[in-house]
């Protein structure tokens, strides 16, 4: 599962950037506004973007930044934090720096304590699919084949509410590549078959027949009534 150490780690915070400007170029605005004209710079948590020089961006001190630079980014110690990045990084922030500038063009997109020790780029793995039945939007059965410990990776964007259950008990559940699901599962002897479901929309859709159903046995008891009426008005009266 989750290694110990980092389920005590604080949850990551998505910087924000002030509503003070339009434009990058006038100061920090809301890196998600660039995405469809930049890709590179595309993530899942948005952040905060400029290309203005020397535009102060308020951050909480001592705690790293998620980063993506193209020149230099500094802190209001005047020290550079970071110089041109390869993609996103993440960067110590010094417990004086209450605020960083940009020279060139930069995004910080989140603050937080990554877990340490972890490659940049680690090499990566031989992903095996596995072949799954599709019974409702959010049902999904399939069978894991046997293999040591692992992940599973389910290609939808990431929703809490996914879950995926095998021999009575659920997979620990994280967002993986920031965008979709996985779970981590245990070594397998033999093939083990596993469900996956979005459980609310499993509550919503059973709420939606039990409601079906009440009003199909309302009309049923209306339409029986309906005919006990009719039969008892048809009765010829007695003289």
């Amino acid at each position: 599962g989750v290694p110990a150490a980092w389920r005590t780690l604080p949850r990551a915070t998505v910087v924000r950037a002030p509503r003070y400007y339009v434009r990058a170029s006038q100061g920090w605005v809301d890196a998600r506004l660039a995405f469809w004209v930049d890709p590179e710079l595309s993530q899942a948590f948005g952040g905060a973007l400029t290309t203005a020089r020397g535009v102060g961006l308020s951050i909480e001190p001592g705690l790293d930044a998620l980063v993506f630079v193209r020149g230099r980014l500094l802190g209001s110690d005047g020290r550079v934090i970071s110089k041109t990045t390869p993609g996103y990084r993440w960067v110590p922030i010094a417990s004086n720096v209450k605020s960083v500038s940009c020279d060139g063009e930069c995004v910080v997109a989140l603050q937080g304590i990554p877990p340490k020790g972890i490659a940049l780029n680690p090499r990566a793995h031989i992903a095996l699919p596995v072949a799954f039945e599709a019974h409702m939007p959010w049902l999904i059965s399939a069978s894991l084949p046997p293999g040591p410990r692992g992940m599973l990776r389910y290609n939808v964007a990431y929703d809490d509410h996914w879950a995926v259950f095998a021999g009575g008990g659920a997979f620990p559940h994280f967002r993986v590549d920031a965008t979709v699901n996985g779970w981590i599962i245990p070594q397998r002897n033999h093939p083990v078959p596993v469900v996956i479901i979005e459980w609310v929309a499993a509550l919503q859709a059973l709420f939606e027949i039990v409601g079906a159903l009440w009003i199909l046995a309302l009309l049923c008891l209306a339409v029986a009534a309906g005919v006990r009426v009719m039969r008892s008005t048809r009765r010829p009266s007695s003289a």
